[in-house]
């Protein structure tokens, strides 16, 4: 399915279908990936109702109790990080701390993913990053 046709279902009538709370964030735009989970629930019977935190809150919105992730009791955590974004966090981190920023990011990762847990019964989906190419 192309994004065109996912964008297209989101005009259809949904309200017969399993409903399924979803959650996305991002630090980046997730305007067009929000649009194509809801136009694939189409395809597949699911009226997926999603909650999109403003742009680049991730952190805020997870390690906030009180925020509107956990107001919205997702069954789903959906975080899209950018791979471009981690680029340039990567350039702009000094030569010494080079050689644990993969690990420092991965400990984040984790942290995140411990405090949903520990702070509602949704599952996370932590995107991987996409490949960089820097040729």
């Amino acid at each position: 399915m192309d994004f065109l046709s996912l964008k297209k279902n989101l005009s259809k009538d949904f309200s017969s279908f399993k409903k399924i709370k979803i959650a996305v964030l991002g630090d980046s735009a997730t305007q067009f990936l929000s649009q194509s989970i809801k136009g694939y629930g189409y395809e597949v019977d699911l009226n997926f109702e999603i909650y999109e935190a403003d742009y680049n809150q991730i952190e805020r919105q997870i390690y906030d109790q009180s925020s509107d992730l956990y107001s919205f009791q997702p069954e789903y955590i959906l975080v899209q990080k950018s791979a471009q974004k981690l680029l340039h966090k990567f350039y702009k981190t000094p030569i010494a701390g080079k050689s644990s920023f993969a690990e420092k990011e991965l400990t984040a990762a984790r942290e995140l993913c411990m405090s949903v847990s520990a702070n509602s019964k949704s599952k996370i989906i932590f995107t991987n990053y996409n490949e960089i190419n820097d040729g």
